[in-house]
């Protein structure tokens, strides 16, 4: 699986581009992942996924498996990364990102 990690303001996440990977069970990848000790350690995991109704979906998966909602700094680099892959989607700066608690607008 390839991944990227990136830290900002103490917080540290595993981010993954599910346009071009998959993620069969995201919560025991990121249990595995975010482990300091055995794994690459992390605050979470954090897939990039396709989106029917935005630029791409933010599914964010804490250390301890748990599904999460968004976090601040997780997603500010999500649009970092977003930015990275702007190749693949039109090379927009204005981002659409769906969360699970609702779609949100960033700007570069």
């Amino acid at each position: 699986m390839k991944f990227t990690k990136m830290q900002g303001l103490g917080n540290d996440y595993v981010y993954v581009n599910c346009f071009q990977e998959k993620i069969e069970n995201p919560s025991e990848v990121a249990i595995k992942v975010s482990n300091r000790n055995f794994g690459v350690g992390s605050d979470g995991l954090i897939m990039i996924n396709p989106s029917k109704v935005a630029d791409f979906e933010m599914e964010m998966w804490n250390a301890d498996g748990t599904r999460s909602g968004c976090a601040g700094e997780g997603l500010n680099i999500c649009d970092e990364c977003g930015l990275c892959m702007a190749g693949e989607m039109n090379a927009v700066f204005n981002f659409r990102i769906d969360t699970i608690f609702a779609g949100l607008k960033l700007r570069l």
